[in-house]
């Protein structure tokens, strides 16, 4: 996928097709179309977990995912772990599971102004690497409030 032309697009269609969990890398969360779609996401049943790089900028964003029951993360710049991937796990575990990996922050600039690249793989073995990375920082990181 190639912003500026069909990032968001593909990311929503991604997002939105997902029927058991989504499990994200945020370094920028400032599309709320992307948040709207993963609170969608959470109204359906789709267990949604975010991993995020602390930004007072994106909290209102974050506030909106946690009180869907989204689960939320975040590292602050003190930690010893800055979270800079963009990355969305879906349907892990499942013959539907997909893995994001892109330059694409979650931003009305990037997805629709900036040249991004991004790749939607099923490889189980990309899958079940990215996964197991995002479960460890998802457990290391300080929950949101």
């Amino acid at each position: 996928m190639w912003s500026p032309t069909d990032s968001q697009s593909r990311l929503l269609t991604l997002i939105n097709g997902a029927t058991t969990s989504l499990t994200l890398y945020s370094l920028e969360m400032g599309s709320s179309q992307i948040v709207d779609a993963l609170v969608s996401a959470r109204s359906r049943g789709v267990t949604v977990n975010i991993v995020a790089e602390y930004s007072s900028s994106y909290a209102s964003n974050y506030d909106k995912l946690a009180s869907a029951g989204a689960t939320v993360v975040s590292y602050a710049a003190s930690d010893s772990l800055y979270i800079h991937a963009k990355a969305i796990v879906a349907d892990v575990n499942t013959s539907k599971a997909k893995v994001f990996l892109g330059s694409e922050n979650f931003t009305p600039t990037s997805l629709n102004s900036n040249r991004e690249l991004g790749l939607i793989i099923t490889n189980p073995a990309v899958i079940s690497q990215v996964n197991s990375t995002l479960k460890l920082d998802l457990a290391d990181g300080t929950p949101w409030s």
